[in-house]
């Protein structure tokens, strides 16, 4: 990491991946629970850094839900779960609606990654068939799973649903969204699917793609993706950008403006992940850029300064009232416009010290707090 550049990592399984498509319940659970076990232990060395996402079998949704939680105490952040079902349990079946609901309440992304469930690993492909298993296969996968969220309805009805694409690469992605808003105009009065909106919005609200190695992307994201996309390395895989991948981002991303640039290595995971590092976080609290889904879900009216995604018990945060939730638009009579300029007006205050902070409370209803501004946390 400190090679490469990175303030902190979103981890997936490697080996485990072939496992997704164990018929064998039991055993499944098993060995994603041990893996799980595994995870906790290695991400404890430092949690700031290190976001550990758990394996989650779902073949049993109560057991599921019980290690969802069991993982999340323990400091494991989201699921990882098939991203090509079982035949017999397809996506918009009613089968996860507890999984759903459940990740919904513990603001849980849920994570689809490639080479996982009842596909890819259906048969061995070799010669020329092995670059329609790369290539075909992987993208219809993904593009079916996001379809059945979709189009059936699952998203609507969990409308604080959060799904990632892992390592699907992202150019394809506009262009399938721009086909599914089409045809849904085109069939909805005569096929309507339980839907109210465009396809298009949900991504926009509720999908987050991971791309590490396409210039496509890149290139689409002058116009498409922004607060979607999250750029990713894949260590240690052998088509991983590591130890290069500030030249990659410099090519595929040099051409945006500077926040396009930032929000897409780091914003958006941290908006996803709740990964602190990736924006700021201090002993006593955490927190956040303002986004239109964050002012939404807090019923904000700001559409500046930084919201706090965190207040620990007894501290100085807490004792000046700040929440999670609010947003903080001054600190010392200076406005806070994004999260850098947050950080580096706090950093111009000395630990300790005390200062007026301009708050605006979910709701909208605006106050001035006193708050003791405490030490980065090391």
């Amino acid at each position: 990491m400190e090679v490469d550049g990175l303030s902190a990592e979103v981890l997936y399984p490697t080996l485990l991946l072939s496992l997704y498509a164990l018929k064998d319940a039991g055993l499944q659970e098993a060995c994603f629970r041990l893996y799980n076990d595994w995870l906790i232990e290695y991400c404890s060395v430092d949690r700031r850094r290190l976001v550990g996402v758990p394996a989650i079998s779902v073949y049993d949704v109560g057991n599921a839900v019980k290690e969802l939680e069991r993982c999340r105490r323990a400091g494991l952040k989201g699921a990882l779960i098939w991203q090509a079902p079982h035949p017999d349990l397809p996506f918009h079946s009613a089968h996860y609606d507890k999984f759903w609901a459940a990740a919904e309440d513990l603001d849980a992304p849920v994570s689809m990654h490639i080479l996982t469930g009842h596909s890819y690993h259906g048969k061995e492909r070799k010669g020329i068939e092995h670059y329609r298993g790369s290539v075909n296969l992987k993208l219809a996968d993904v593009a079916n799973a996001l379809f059945d969220f979709i189009f059936y309805g699952v998203l609507e009805r969990h409308p604080k649903l959060k799904l990632v694409t892992v390592e699907n690469e992202s150019g394809w992605l506009p262009f399938m969204i721009q086909q599914w808003d089409y045809y849904f105009r085109r069939f909805r009065g005569v096929n309507p699917p339980p839907i109210t909106r465009d396809p298009s919005e949900y991504v926009r609200n509720q999908v987050f793609s991971c791309f590490f190695n396409d210039s496509v992307c890149g290139r689409n994201l002058a116009w498409w993706g922004e607060d979607n996309l999250m750029w990713s390395n894949d260590y240690p895989h052998a088509n991983s950008t590591w130890p290069n991948s500030i030249k990659v981002i410099r090519r595929d991303l040099g051409h945006l403006v500077q926040g396009w640039n930032i929000s897409i290595v780091g914003t958006d995971i941290n908006r996803t992940f709740l990964a602190q590092a990736a924006a700021g976080d201090y002993e006593e609290w955490a927190f956040r850029g303002t986004s239109p889904e964050a002012a939404q879900r807090f019923r904000l009216t700001a559409r500046a300064g930084v919201v706090v995604t965190d207040v620990a018990a007894g501290s100085s945060g807490e004792q000046a009232g700040l929440q999670p939730g609010d947003a903080i638009l001054e600190v010392n009579r200076q406005p806070v416009t994004d999260v850098e300029a947050f950080k580096r007006i706090v950093a111009s205050v000395k630990p300790g010290q005390t200062v007026p902070v301009y708050v605006q409370h979910g709701g909208g209803r605006n106050e001035y707090v006193v708050l003791t501004i405490p030490g980065p946390k090391r």
